[in-house]
């Protein structure tokens, strides 16, 4: 299950992007997940595509802050967020890698 507020159902058109974020993550699932995996490699899976929509998310984010222009502790912020983001998602790769 996606998490309502990593989708925010809230924007207009969000129904469309909501849909095709949940489709992605699902398909992101099974590539990860591999032929046949036991609960638990389904569950790491889906924790991996999780984290990896939220970092492409977070990436997607700051370079939009990039171009529109930002101040300095605002680029602190999204940049952090960034690598906080790949640093779980490569948690997540390396748990289900084992």
């Amino acid at each position: 299950m996606v998490s309502p507020d990593l989708l925010a159902a809230d924007r207009p058109g969000a129904g469309v992007t909501r849909r095709t974020i949940e489709k992605e993550i699902e398909r992101k699932r099974i590539e990860v997940a591999g032929p046949d995996p036991s609960p638990l490699e389904r569950l790491l899976a889906e924790r991996v595509a999780l984290c990896w929509v939220a970092a492409t998310q977070a990436d997607a984010q700051y370079t939009r802050k990039l171009k529109e222009g930002m101040s300095l502790r605002e680029g602190e912020y999204y940049g952090k967020r960034c690598e906080q983001t790949q640093r779980q998602l490569l948690k997540a790769i390396e748990s289900l890698a084992r």
